[in-house]
């Protein structure tokens, strides 16, 4: 054990004993001279028969094996691992494969071989929706298209498998450009079976509408939060947040559960989007509502507690 001195940082030094090997143990105390710090630690080596190391910085240890490892992991394997896969990622060498369904019936394939991840999606009724994500070391960017119904985070009967890349992604090209032919025969019949069951799901608030046309008894913001319930039940999150925000603007005299039970809904739709402050702000109004029943605010308050500080 030895008492060397170095810098502090008022310009004085600090005597420290340091433990066999070099390695700092505490300071001693604190002086405002050099020749001060060396007349005590000389009188303490001399006191304590111990021998006195006297420089301006502190003696470090050596590093031990492990550490030594670790230094030649971060300068060689590291950057060898990161190339490696950024190789793969580059010419589709081994990938994993992704494959589930979601509430709404879409069926998903999902491609990643790290650094670059392609979803592809299809509908019950044949439409198609590919979204393409690609990684870096500094952060990620993605773009693509999304099906109108559906949550792809919904995962269900899911298998995942580790495939060899180019064959697996010449398949799936395969089977999304017949899928491509398929949806084109089939989009015009498709998208005009949608429209007409979207009338049908919207009778109820063109008849509320008609009836009580400034929502003075409050039916058209009831039918409204209804319908877009009925929506949100079968994943149309986008019809169904477009009809939230129109009963929380309906105006008149809307019951408190109605308008309270639309900020809810427009407010998960908000959570769903990854919009965490618009959702905060839609649950505490969905609280807030003077007449609230009990049990919406006690799920608004639910929602925000489940939110991210």
């Amino acid at each position: 054990m030895g008492m060397p001195w170095k810098d502090g940082k008022g310009g004085g030094y600090y005597v420290y004993l340091m433990w066999r090997g070099g390695a700092r143990g505490f300071p001693f105390c604190g002086v405002g001279g050099n020749e001060l710090a060396q007349q005590i630690g000389q009188a303490l080596a001399a006191r304590l028969d111990l021998p006195l190391a006297i420089e301006s910085t502190a003696i470090t240890a050596a590093p031990t094996p492990r550490q030594r490892a670790l230094l030649r992991w971060r300068k060689w394997v590291l950057p060898v691992l990161l190339a490696l896969t950024w190789l793969n990622s580059r010419f589709n060498l081994i990938l994993w494969e992704d494959r589930w369904t979601d509430g709404a019936g879409n069926r998903y394939v999902r491609q990643s071989s790290l650094w670059h991840a392609e979803t592809h999606a299809v509908s019950p009724d044949g439409e198609l929706a590919a979204y393409v994500s690609d990684y870096t070391p500094w952060g990620s960017s993605g773009h693509g298209t999304h099906l109108r119904a559906g949550d792809p985070d919904d995962r269900r009967d899911y298998h995942g498998a580790l495939r060899w890349g180019r064959a697996a992604v010449a398949e799936e090209q395969e089977r999304q450009a017949a899928q491509e032919q398929t949806w084109q025969r089939n989009q015009s019949e498709v998208l005009t079976r949608r429209a007409q069951q979207r009338r049908r799901m919207m009778q109820p608030v063109e008849q509320a509408r008609q009836s009580d046309p400034h929502n003075l008894s409050g039916s058209v913001s009831h039918a409204m939060v209804t319908v877009a319930d009925a929506l949100e039940r079968q994943q149309a999150y986008s019809d169904a947040n477009r009809l939230y925000r129109e009963a929380t603007y309906a105006g008149g005299s809307p019951a408190p559960r109605d308008l309270a039970a639309a900020h809810l809904g427009l407010g998960r739709g908000h959570k769903r989007d990854g919009l965490r402050l618009l959702a905060r702000s839609e649950f505490e109004r969905a609280a807030a509502v003077p007449g609230c029943p009990p049990d919406l605010a006690d799920q608004a308050r639910r929602e925000l507690n489940a939110l991210p500080r």
